[in-house]
């Protein structure tokens, strides 16, 4: 453990009496600190009993980290509570319990009712909407004190820290009534609920209030023994394919269908999980064509992985992440058999996605390319050694994307490592990521160093739908005619 770590380590022991947010960026070690953190608080008196609630896809991540720390001379009871087996699992003889915010979710009238000495909350962004089930279980855990990690705690809105808060240090930032009327405004054009502002004022004036509980250190300066990493962009075009052209006519139907929800013609309860659903028919369309199954990203990505990455090297890996499985998984899978792909999707139990990874880091594998799904690999997951990772699709956020590549930028990385964004020309990805540039410039944000997490507005919906262009040359002549006329007349 270098100095860094050891002072880190400290001053989280400093703060733990004030229920700290440890917001180191992803791959910095989090983990091992909070294990670590809990054994010197408990060589102090501090605390006995320790629980540990994390998402399900790191929780045999976390097993693999207290063996690293712990030492063998330390007598602790350890459980993993989850599964059917934690109906036989004594509680009251554990002092280490290890539980997904689902089950404790499912079984919280049992722990509801013991004190627990320290309680961890990992990837604490987990529990950022106020109104889960998720949330409100973990606002009724008793604790001494507690401690959130998170590489990215505002995910969507301001709002999210808030609830963090909630959980952390309830008087810091105060009752959602007052923190409402400060920092959010009245429906956007839609009418819809609050919109919070996304201006760099209000995120340093609760930069500043945080700041007495919150640890995190420098990126750079963590980071700054690593090797360099590469941010590619790779465009690929449609013009002249099926897909294309079943893309625009999707897009055309699309805008109408826009228009009638906007102006009242469609009615729904749900607004936004109607347009969210009309965007993921395009951005699925642009992966994968509905009617044939044609892809000219995955005909780019075999040539590149054939031509640039895996076959001129033989020790380079790769990790592919898209948010689909049928439009997005299964093809690439179906596609790229030749690297003898390994796959982690919301279906691959926990221990098993941990074996996954172990194989993949392993120099002398045969398994050159991981798909994931980036809601169950794009956290929570060591790939050291891989030295490439990939969007083969954009989320709404580049928060999302930061801890997707961050699996391959640990501490232990000894290669250069390239980050590469697939998109599509002329369609609404490039909308997407035109959006998601503009705010990350525009906002300071929160955690310092920490890109900007806020996701999609409507009106970011209205702009993306509308102003991309088509993916056809010539409808895009067509178009470009057309707003000329309208100028002339």
């Amino acid at each position: 453990m270098t100095n860094n770590q050891i002072n880190q380590i400290k001053q989280i022991v400093k703060k733990a009496r004030r229920n700290p947010l440890l917001a180191d960026d992803m791959g910095s070690g989090k983990t091992s600190q909070a294990i670590i953190t809990y054994l010197l608080m408990l060589e102090q008196g501090l605390v006995h009993r320790l629980l540990v609630v994390c998402p399900k896809n790191v929780l045999w991540n976390w097993v693999k980290e207290f063996q690293k720390v712990m030492h063998p001379d330390i007598l602790l009871n350890a459980v993993v509570y989850h599964g059917i087996a934690r109906k036989k699992t004594n509680l009251a003889t554990a002092d280490i319990v290890l539980i997904t915010y689902e089950t404790l979710r499912n079984d919280i009238d049992k722990f509801k009712t013991i004190r627990w000495g320290l309680v961890i909350l990992d990837e604490i962004h987990q529990i950022r909407n106020a109104d889960t089930s998720k949330c409100k279980a973990t606002l009724e855990v008793q604790g001494d004190y507690f401690m959130g990690l998170s590489g990215t705690p505002i995910v969507n809105s301001l709002a999210d820290i808030h609830t963090i808060m909630l959980r952390l240090n309830p008087t810091i930032l105060g009752p959602r009534s007052k923190f409402d009327s400060e920092f959010a405004s009245g429906g956007n054009s839609w009418g819809g609920s609050r919109k919070y502002i996304e201006a760099s004022w209000a995120y340093n004036k609760i930069k500043e209030k945080i700041s007495a509980v919150m640890i995190r250190r420098d990126p750079e300066i963590i980071l700054k023994d690593l090797p360099p990493f590469h941010r590619i962009h790779r465009w690929v075009s449609l013009d002249d394919t099926v897909q294309g052209k079943n893309y625009d006519a999707l897009l055309e139907e699309g805008r109408l269908e826009f228009t009638d929800i906007k102006s009242g013609k469609i009615k729904t309860i749900e607004v936004r999980a109607h347009v969210l659903a009309l965007f993921t028919r395009l951005k699925q369309q642009a992966n994968v064509d509905f009617a044939t199954g044609q892809s000219a990203k995955i005909d780019y990505i075999e040539e590149m992985l054939e031509d640039e990455i895996l076959g001129p090297d033989p020790v380079n890996k790769i990790v592919i992440f898209s948010q689909y499985v049928g439009k997005g998984l299964d093809p690439l899978e179906a596609r790229l058999k030749k690297w003898h792909p390994l796959r982690i999707d919301g279906s691959v139990d926990p221990e098993v996605r941990e074996q996954r990874a172990t194989l993949m880091n392993d120099p002398a594998s045969k398994h050159r390319v991981l798909l994931a799904q980036i809601t169950a690999g794009g956290e929570g997951i060591n790939l050291e050694g891989v030295n490439f990772a990939m969007l083969f699709d954009l989320w709404w956020n580049e928060a999302k994307h930061q801890q997707a590549f961050k699996r391959i930028r640990r501490m232990t990385q000894k290669r250069d490592q390239h980050f590469i964004i697939v998109c599509t020309e002329n369609t609404i990805e490039n909308k997407i990521l035109d959006i998601i540039e503009r705010k990350n410039k525009a906002f300071a944000g929160v955690i310092e160093g920490q890109v900007d997490g806020s996701g999609f507005t409507m009106d970011d919906f209205e702009e993306a739908m509308f102003s991309s262009g088509y993916t056809q040359s010539s409808k895009l002549k067509e178009e470009k005619k057309k707003k000329k006329d309208i100028l002339l007349i």
